[in-house]
């Protein structure tokens, strides 16, 4: 157990490192997968528990979001002078844009761990090791459609 928490870098307590590690020797999820969606698991009933708050919901469609209009705005900016411009106009419209591709990359973390944990949930419930898998991990906006 403390041979999984040094080699992965994941600090849990002993009974949730076990179910990090079944999860692991799975073979559906790597290792920096893992210590990105740890925060996710919880160890119930000898199964997993997939617990996402409404606040990382949030985090995820905001990620999305920001993440679009942050490469959309770099290409927009830096497009112009990378094809109209002429020796460091053209470099300063291909740095632009690269920049704001590399900040819409951090701004899009959480995108991607939902992403992650969107896969891993459907594997995990293949292999009926969910405890909730009855509970969506994204917003459902059916509520507002449902009429009763």
């Amino acid at each position: 157990n403390e041979v999984y928490r040094l080699a992965s870098g994941i600090k849990a307590p002993p009974e949730k490192t076990n179910m990090l590690m079944k999860i692991y020797l799975l073979g559906i999820v790597s290792n920096t997968e893992l210590q990105m969606l740890s925060q996710y698991f919880k160890p119930q009933n000898m199964k997993v528990s997939i617990e996402v708050g409404w606040f990382d919901k949030f985090l995820f469609i905001y990620s999305f979001f920001a993440a679009i209009f942050l490469l959309l705005s770099g290409i927009i900016m830096g497009s112009p002078y990378f094809v109209m411009g002429k020796g460091i106009e053209s470099i300063a419209g291909l740095f632009v844009i690269i920049i704001f591709i590399l900040i819409a990359a951090v701004v899009g973390k959480d995108y991607r761990a939902y992403r992650v944990l969107k896969r891993v949930r459907e594997r995990l419930i293949e292999l009926d090791i969910v405890d909730n898998p009855d509970k969506s991990i994204q917003w459902n906006i059916n509520f507002l459609f449902h009429r009763s």
